[in-house]
């Protein structure tokens, strides 16, 4: 096995190893709340101390690697890690870098699965970024609502 395939490998147990810890928090309060209810009219407040706990688990995951911001009905949660970039060009050039990615892709769905079906308690969208950490202005991967919306290395 190639060291950059090795280094690869690595990468994407780390991400997924901190998705993981964001996972479980957020499963378990969307499923201490209301059920698949939702919650008619959310004040700000209400939705704020949802950001600020989505917040808290994604510094302790990504440190300062994250961004999470609202905009009206949307809340968009932006993550990003060093070697992301390289890891998604080898994917596209290479099957077993891509077997690697697809991996992580799942883990990164799962996230956006279950910060999905809280934000959706308070009739909220919620989209999920994996940023390119050379330039975070371009992602590399993006789910909204849980629906998979852009995959860089996919090419479709």
């Amino acid at each position: 096995m190639s060291k950059l395939l090795k280094n690869g490998i690595v990468l994407v147990a780390g991400l997924a190893m901190m998705l993981s810890l964001v996972l479980s928090p957020v499963k378990a309060y969307a499923a201490g709340q209301t059920g698949d209810t939702t919650v008619e009219k959310a004040s700000d407040a209400e939705i704020s101390q949802i950001m600020t706990y989505t917040e808290s688990l994604l510094k302790e995951s990504f440190g300062n690697n994250y961004k999470i911001t609202r905009e009206g009905d949307l809340v968009t949660i932006s993550i990003w890690q060093n070697g992301m970039a390289e890891f998604a060009a080898l994917a596209i050039e290479d099957k077993n870098y891509k077997a690697g990615w697809d991996d992580m892709m799942n883990t990164l769905k799962e996230m956006a699965d279950a910060v999905n079906g809280l934000y959706r308690l308070y009739n909220l969208n919620c989209a999920v970024n994996l940023l390119n950490e050379l330039n975070t202005d371009n992602a590399l991967a993006s789910y909204y609502n849980g629906m998979l919306v852009y995959d860089a290395t996919s090419n479709q």
